[in-house]
């Protein structure tokens, strides 16, 4: 792939994080010098949005040779790519068209993936829903005050999921976990389910938090400066730090097509999941 000049300026002047990337021409391409550039500023900016580059993801094997440039593919029983599309009878809510709680990938996991590379192939109609939520969970800590980050510093979160997909297991963690790269704090936080025809709900328990601190957490994640919901559009790719943001989905009209590509792609050195306490190996029949 050819490289090519980009225009960039943030998402959002009152966020906290991430950064529209824009070609200087029509049909630009990305190259490995350009994913050299980009990886400077995902470090940054922790969510890297791209519109107009002409890419070629629809095909699987374009996407995964340019993954392979941002490091080592984490593969999953499905494969090196998940295709987050509604299925016809979901088991489990990522195949369906809910929302999805904020969470980061590979909770369940022996290992944890460093950056998640996202590619649109069909977006909702406009007013159909289907934003992807991405939450700063370092500007979040970097602007708690003493008194809150020293309460939420001796919390713990315990989720358990069956398996009725790709995912499912037992994680205990630490409520604040440092950045395996960058050293930062950042949150480890699963929203607990309030859908009750959520396919497949978790749970979550929270230790050592009281009603009024974990209720300001709930606030705070909420708070627009730390919060950014990501309308799609056809042939947009999105690149975020896993390790730094939570993300979620907004629910969406069955009828509207939405088909997101999802990559991730390991750390260097592998980030082993030290939170994990069991991964379930059965799928369930339903």
């Amino acid at each position: 792939m050819a490289d090519t000049d980009m225009q960039m300026r943030p998402l959002r002047d009152d966020m906290s994080f991430g950064l529209l990337v824009e070609t200087g021409r029509k049909a630009s391409t990305i190259g490995r010098d350009t994913v050299n550039q980009l990886r400077s500023q995902l470090r940054r900016h922790r969510l890297l949005v791209l519109r107009g580059f002409d890419t070629g993801f629809d095909s699987t094997p374009e996407f995964v040779a340019h993954a392979r440039a941002w490091g080592e593919i984490m593969s999953w029983p499905f494969g090196d790519v998940l295709d987050a599309v509604v299925h016809e009878n979901p088991i489990d809510s990522v195949f369906d068209c809910s929302y999805l709680p904020l969470h980061w990938d590979g909770m369940y996991r022996d290992t944890i993936p460093e950056i998640q590379l996202f590619y649109c192939v069909h977006a909702p109609d406009s007013e159909a829903g289907g934003h992807t939520i991405f939450v700063d969970t370092v500007s979040l800590l970097q602007d708690t005050d003493h008194a809150l980050l020293t309460a939420w510093s001796k919390a713990s979160i315990t989720c358990r999921v069956k398996k009725a997909s790709h995912y499912g297991g037992e994680v205990h963690s630490p409520l604040i976990v440092p950045h395996p790269v960058t050293g930062e704090r950042t949150l480890r936080y699963n929203e607990p389910v309030e859908d009750p025809l959520f396919l497949n709900p978790h749970t979550v328990l929270m230790d050592q938090l009281s009603d009024e601190h974990r209720q300001k957490l709930h606030e705070m994640l909420s708070l627009p400066r730390y919060r950014y919901a990501h309308a799609w559009k056809p042939g947009d790719i999105i690149i975020a730090d896993n390790f730094a943001l939570l993300h979620g989905r907004a629910a969406f009209d069955r009828l509207t097509p939405r088909h997101l590509r999802r990559i991730h792609i390991h750390a260097s050195p592998i980030h082993i999941n030290s939170a994990l306490r069991f991964e379930a190996d059965i799928v369930e029949s339903r």
